[in-house]
């Protein structure tokens, strides 16, 4: 008597699916494996590591070390939903048939319900989007703090607030709505800016800066590196190439109520509020935050280095 054939195994096709399921929101391919209980369980878990950063981003400043758990609670997250995916194509692939489930069991039900979660979920929670926000560095006006091609965070949960002298801000620029500068504050309301060759007087007494050494080369320039010391002892790096260039010699700038004087730490270089056609005073209103950290760059020593 010939034994009855044992019944087939879901094909690799359907296994593969639950895979993608599961990858893209953890739990629903354990659910279209059957595994309801276990699926919700995942569910909960990705979206509480979701809502965890979420919440980091408005109790915390992204300093380098908040950034570096930020950055690894992320990855934690995608190899939590690697191995999810695994396990849903592991699962599917252990069945012979597909069960038939009524409606309200069914994957598209608990896909609408998990998505609709995830996108409306943090919606009841007080708080408006991140308060975190990344920007791209186009230009070596920051040198050599800043450099082309650095990803830096800002803190951008408090946007409209005056910043304190020596802060590096990001702001929509006033002549050009639609771009982004980033900065450093160096004259707040009341105060008196002015450039006389090459040294930055602030309230008429000029702000000291000591040679450090220089820098590398652009183009046909070297510049040399100064460590200038604000009144408030916020201290930086800052280039010239030398004292006489076009704007290291201005007039006296008086900063008015509700604006900000911003110069470029690469001072030669660097179109910012000495340049009233081009930036000019800025408007608090159109300060987004604080520039504190490098977030990404082309020197993977500079990961995570706290912006002077």
């Amino acid at each position: 008597m010939n034994a009855p054939p044992s019944p087939a195994r879901v094909g690799w096709r359907r296994a593969l699916w639950a895979g993608l399921l599961s990858l893209v929101q953890p739990g629903l391919g354990q659910i279209y494996a059957g595994a309801w209980r276990l699926g919700f369980v995942l569910f909960a878990i990705a979206l509480g590591g979701m809502i965890l950063i979420y919440l980091m981003t408005w109790a915390t400043a992204p300093t380098p070390a908040v950034l570096a758990c930020f950055v690894a609670i992320g990855a934690a997250v995608i190899v939590f939903q690697a191995g999810a995916a695994v396990d849903a194509v592991i699962r599917v692939r252990r069945l012979h048939e597909t069960i038939q489930r009524p409606w309200y069991r069914s994957t598209w039900v608990a896909a609408i319900v998990m998505f609709g979660i995830t996108i409306y979920g943090p919606s009841v929670v007080p708080i408006d989007g991140y308060g975190w926000r990344s920007f791209s560095v186009a230009s070596s006006s920051n040198g050599p703090n800043l450099l082309v091609g650095d990803i830096v965070m800002a803190d951008i949960r408090r946007p409209g607030v005056l910043p304190d002298l020596g802060d590096v801000a990001v702001f929509q620029n006033p002549r050009q709505p639609d771009v982004d500068y980033i900065k450093r504050v160096i004259g707040l309301p009341g105060d008196r800016v002015q450039m006389r060759r090459g040294t930055l007087y602030l309230n008429g007494r000029a702000v000291p800066r000591d040679a450090t050494g220089t820098w590398p080369p652009t183009g046909r320039f070297e510049a040399k590196i100064y460590r200038e010391t604000l009144p408030n002892g916020r201290a930086y790096n800052i280039l010239e190439v030398s004292d006489d260039q076009t704007q290291d010699d201005t007039e006296e700038f008086s900063v008015p109520p509700g604006h900000i004087f911003v110069l470029g730490d690469n001072r030669d270089n660097s179109v910012d509020s000495r340049m009233p056609r081009d930036v000019g005073y800025v408007p608090q209103e159109n300060i987004y935050g604080r520039v504190l950290t490098v977030y990404w760059a082309r020197d993977l020593s500079r990961l995570f280095k706290a912006v002077e």
